[in-house]
């Protein structure tokens, strides 16, 4: 029987703005999280901050690694409030890396 193999939907893409480093990515499901997690590990995202509806279980994508996940929910489509905006620019401050989950993509900032 053949191995499933675990894939990205779309290829990372990758950029710099006022001296933060974001990694966009789609949000991944239970049946490829292990891709997203060694992408995650590879640009030492220290924190997972997800604002979408979730698609994976949270445990899984960082199990056995020194990521901190925190859910920051918002409605799709609105304005995040200020109460998920404060905290995100606190960790963006704080991490060493962090990944945002909105609209069912990642946006990753290592300082």
């Amino acid at each position: 029987m053949a191995e499933k193999k675990e894939q990205l939907i779309q290829k990372p893409t990758y950029f710099e703005h006022k001296g933060y480093k974001f990694l966009v990515m789609d949000s991944p499901t239970d049946e490829n999280y292990q891709a997203y997690k060694k992408i995650l590990i590879e640009r030492k995202v220290s924190v997972v901050v997800r604002a979408c509806k979730p698609s994976y279980d949270s445990k899984k994508l960082v199990e056995g690694t020194d990521i901190t996940f925190v859910d920051l929910p918002f409605n799709d489509g609105k304005e995040p409030p200020e109460d998920v905006i404060n905290p995100w620019l606190k960790y963006c401050e704080q991490a060493k890396g962090i990944v945002f989950c909105i609209l069912e993509f990642f946006f990753s900032s290592v300082k």
